[in-house]
């Protein structure tokens, strides 16, 4: 958001001060979300003592905080009886890709990273390691941070549920035989895609106790029978055979001397007429798109202070690529943040 040429000194203050404050509505949504407000207010209205005994909290506390909600825009409020707007739906447990895992994680945890943002500016650390001691992934796979990892899980299956609904129908995917899904986590993108498209097989692949997880997903979605499931890492060798290869938010993770690795291992396992899917943010000019701008370099931050990765614009990843062995075809707009890029071997 840029600054209007008009705004009073009054006006600029209090932009700043709200940027300053952004943090509160942020733990408001991450407290709701852990005392399960949304829960208690899935299928009626409910007065605020009557939230509070439910959820067995302080009422004149829980009154306060259902205040805020309110005035967020997650609850509204009736003669007295507060309930779920279509926002705080999202909250539930059992909401359609729910949103809940996700608050818990990112404010509930990611947010200590950001506090040490200056020292990783200062000396292009990551954030993450600076403040937990190892990267993202290393950290979730200790045994201690299973319940951790159970929530980033949830974050990602719920996010990849929610973005499938736009990806499917952005890009033919029948064009394909066989769909090979590198990173493909719990299998809630491919499964999608394999339900909408019965003439494409899938392969899943991800480290081995990953890739088992997503059994269970392929399974409910009735596409097992036609996808097959492999363990390994992205940085070594990709079985071959697959006339599609799919990276949806692995890219974005590393940088490019890793994305380059990724890349070059899905170029060996790919002919000359197969087609790679890039499935990330684009950072677009400023100028064409400002709110795309300010939505996707705020993403480049988050993969910084993360995982030590980052967003790039479309001049980026058609020079990464090239550096891999691929040319950039076409760039499909999917109507959410992600795009699809499609490369060709070269």
């Amino acid at each position: 958001m840029s600054q209007a040429p008009n705004m009073s000194e009054t006006d600029t203050r209090r932009r700043l001060i709200t940027l300053m404050n952004g943090y509160r509505p942020a733990l408001a949504v991450y407290a709701a979300a852990s005392l399960g407000i949304a829960d208690v207010l899935a299928d009626e209205g409910c007065t605020a003592d009557e939230v509070a005994k439910r959820a067995g909290t302080h009422a004149p506390s829980m009154a306060r905080l259902l205040r805020m909600l309110h005035a967020l825009g997650l609850l509204a409020l009736d003669e007295g009886r507060y309930s779920l707007t279509a926002v705080g739906t999202h909250l539930r447990r059992d909401a359609p890709a729910s949103l809940r895992d996700a608050v818990l994680y990112s404010v509930g945890h990611e947010i200590d990273a950001y506090r040490v943002l200056a020292d990783g500016v200062r000396d292009g650390r990551t954030p993450f390691e600076i403040k937990y001691g190892r990267n993202t992934f290393a950290y979730l796979s200790l045994p201690e941070n299973a319940e951790l990892a159970r929530l980033f899980d949830g974050f990602m299956s719920g996010l990849t549920t929610a973005q499938a609904k736009a990806l499917i129908p952005a890009y033919d995917f029948s064009r394909h035989r066989l769909l090979m899904d590198v990173g493909g986590g719990d299998g809630s993108l491919l499964a999608a895609i394999l339900r909408a498209h019965p003439s494409v097989r899938g392969r899943l692949f991800d480290l081995p106790h990953v890739a088992e997880a997503a059994r269970r997903k392929l399974a409910e979605a009735g596409v097992a029978e036609r996808c097959e499931i492999v363990g390994g890492s992205f940085f070594d060798d990709l079985p071959s055979g697959a006339d599609a290869v799919m990276l949806k938010f692995i890219l974005h993770d590393w940088d490019d001397a890793e994305a380059t690795r990724i890349l070059q291992a899905c170029r060996r396992a790919m002919t000359r007429d197969a087609r790679l899917l890039v499935i990330d943010r684009i950072i677009p000019d400023r100028d064409d798109d400002p709110d795309g701008y300010a939505e996707n370099v705020a993403a480049d931050i988050h993969m910084f202070v993360n995982t030590g990765g980052r967003e790039r614009t479309r001049g980026e990843l058609e020079a990464l690529l090239k550096s891999a062995g691929f040319e950039l075809e076409r760039v499909v707009s999917t109507g959410v943040p992600p795009v699809i890029t499609v490369a060709r071997p070269i």
